[in-house]
């Protein structure tokens, strides 16, 4: 919002890289009163902050007790030195010289004079210092390429903003409307209808029992509504990657031009850590659940381009040449013969797909994708090893049912029924 030049009002604490980097206003709220806090209608209590050392510092290190005693600093400061490794991607020691080489007036007033003068030698002496070639790369010749990168990220943010606010207000449609549908749906409705799905593609009476009990479990351990909400997420996603990945595994398989095109960025897709374009999606279209499904598409999309093209490509060229023979057309080949001979190494592209989708489901709670990744994130940061080992569970249960229906159905279809 800041990037696209609109009006902005919220919390924030500091010192972070945040406040250090962006221009931003501080609002006076009234002096703090308990009753007016409560009602939050005042600015909160001012927090003391003090140094404290034990009996055994000050014994065996008197002149870091002394420094101690003497140092202080502002949120600003700090703030200031944050924005600077932000903006830089230094090391923290890197930044400390920094700092203290843009604040001598600082160390004036932290240090006795003997240390001030070594200190400010040793600061000398670090500037001056050329770097070795042979021992590390020669900073001389690095080249910065993350300001341009984010300074393009920030034009299409601020040019395109109505453009990706419409991609947004859809998808929040499609995944609220996915979720609603689930919760619509009883439960025990759910339950029944997934042990019959088992025991109609697995053939199997025992593994559909198998399934609604794991269902079953995930309500009992009180996650089926953040079940629901995962499954929408995923759901949206898989939809998506059919969508796209589909029609483009079928033109990879029959286009060379398009195959050497589009192969490296597969490539890319496929090995690219999943953080790094979390972060351009969330940029454009904010944090929640919007971004989780692009990110999710990405991850996900891969293996049943891929697949697709490999089915297609992989049918016996004596049956194409037949069809030709007795007149196909290149659609009526590609429709009737190719994608139906293909059609088990596609389902299994699709079911990678969904296990793919189901396991970006902790890593999309981190840009506000609510579900059981949220509970597993959550029991991280607060180290609740019970909380993370059942929502663990719980999504080990979505991904076994997943894999084992999809994987049936591919079965059947290899098997021509």
């Amino acid at each position: 919002a800041y990037t696209k030049g609109e009006p902005i009002v919220g919390y924030n604490y500091e010192p972070t890289w945040l406040t250090g980097k962006l221009d931003l206003v501080l609002l006076q709220d009234e002096p703090y009163n308990e009753v007016g806090f409560q009602r939050g209608l005042t600015e909160a209590r001012s927090v003391p902050v003090c140094i404290v050392a034990n009996k055994q510092l000050q014994s065996k290190a008197p002149e870091f007790v002394a420094f101690l005693q003497k140092y202080h600093t502002t949120s600003a400061l700090t703030a200031e030195a944050l924005a600077h490794i932000a903006d830089t991607k230094c090391t923290y020691d890197e930044a400390a010289i920094w700092f203290m080489q843009r604040h001598p007036e600082l160390l004036a007033q932290w240090l006795p004079d003997d240390k001030l003068q070594s200190i400010n030698k040793a600061l000398k002496g670090d500037s001056a210092t050329a770097s070795n070639w042979l021992l590390s790369f020669p900073e001389e010749i690095q080249v910065d390429w993350t300001k341009p990168i984010d300074n393009f990220v920030n034009y299409i943010n601020t040019t395109y903003a109505s453009f990706f606010n419409k991609v947004k207000d859809i998808l929040t449609w499609c995944i609220l409307s996915i979720e609603r549908l689930l919760n619509f749906i009883p439960w025990w409705l759910t339950i029944i209808a997934i042990a019959a799905l088992g025991k109609v593609l697995t053939g199997k009476l025992s593994r559909g029992i198998i399934y609604g009990i794991g269902l079953f479990a995930i309500g009992a351990f009180g996650y089926w509504s953040m079940m629901n909400e995962t499954l929408a997420v995923v759901i949206s996603s898989v939809i998506i990657s059919l969508l796209l990945g589909l029609p483009i595994g079928i033109l990879v398989s029959t286009s060379k031009l398009a195959n050497r095109l589009l192969r490296p960025l597969l490539d890319a897709m496929q090995t690219m850590p999943t953080f790094v374009y979390m972060i351009p999606a969330v940029m454009l279209l904010g944090p929640g659940k919007v971004p989780a499904v692009l990110a999710t598409v990405v991850y996900a999309v891969v293996p049943v381009i891929r697949l697709t093209s490999h089915g297609i490509q992989q049918v016996d060229p004596n049956v194409v040449e037949a069809s030709a023979a007795f007149g196909a057309s290149r659609w009526q080949t590609l429709f009737k013969v190719q994608i139906p001979q293909a059609m088990p190494t596609i389902m299994t592209g699709i079911n990678q797909t969904m296990m793919m989708a189901v396991a970006m489901v902790v890593t999309c709670a981190m840009i506000g994708a609510n579900g059981l990744g949220m509970e597993v994130l959550i029991a991280i940061n607060r180290t609740e090893s019970g909380r993370g080992l059942i929502a663990g569970i719980s999504i080990v249960i979505i991904a076994i049912i997943i894999d084992r229906l999809t994987q049936s159905l591919a079965d059947k279809k290899k098997e021509g029924k």
